[in-house]
């Protein structure tokens, strides 16, 4: 009989502490889950060292046949995400896209009257007209998570 009573004990423990390991076990699971999305999701925005795709700001403009040339790519945000550009040049602003779903799709530059559904892959040329010095063209997606940043010079 005593030893009957100590097998109920033991399992009304065993209940009661259940639900706190439980607990403890889905927070940690969590804050992993989240710190890992954060990391990743840098990384991706180019913010974080060595993300794919990544250029810096210089390495995204190029000349061709008098034309200023600007590659961002839009994936998991843009990237890079400010740019400095030469003013008083013709320029075309080239959105590069690679399996891209989010809302970076939706790309917008409010100043300019610009609104541009990005396909899943491809490339779209948005013209950016010749702009003077010290000119700024902000572009962002339809949600404003995301942003891009050409200074001209």
């Amino acid at each position: 009989m005593a030893k009957q009573r100590e097998i109920e004990r033991q399992k009304e423990v065993i209940v009661t502490v259940s639900p706190g390991v439980l607990v403890l076990v889905l927070i940690v699971i969590t804050v992993g889950s989240f710190l890992t999305y954060r990391i990743t999701s840098s990384a991706s925005n180019g913010v974080g060292a060595g993300a794919q795709g990544d250029k810096s700001g210089s390495e995204a403009v190029t000349e061709k046949d008098g034309k200023q040339i600007i590659t961002v790519l839009a994936r998991g945000g843009y990237s890079p995400r400010t740019i400095t550009a030469k003013a008083g040049i013709p320029t075309t602003l080239v959105m590069k896209t690679e399996n891209s779903y989010g809302c970076e799709r939706a790309f917008r530059i409010p100043k300019m009257g610009i609104a541009q559904t990005l396909p899943e892959t491809g490339l779209t040329e948005i013209d950016l007209g010749t702009q003077a010095a010290g000119a700024r063209v902000s572009g962002t997606c339809s949600m404003g998570m995301y942003s891009v940043s050409i200074n001209f010079n």
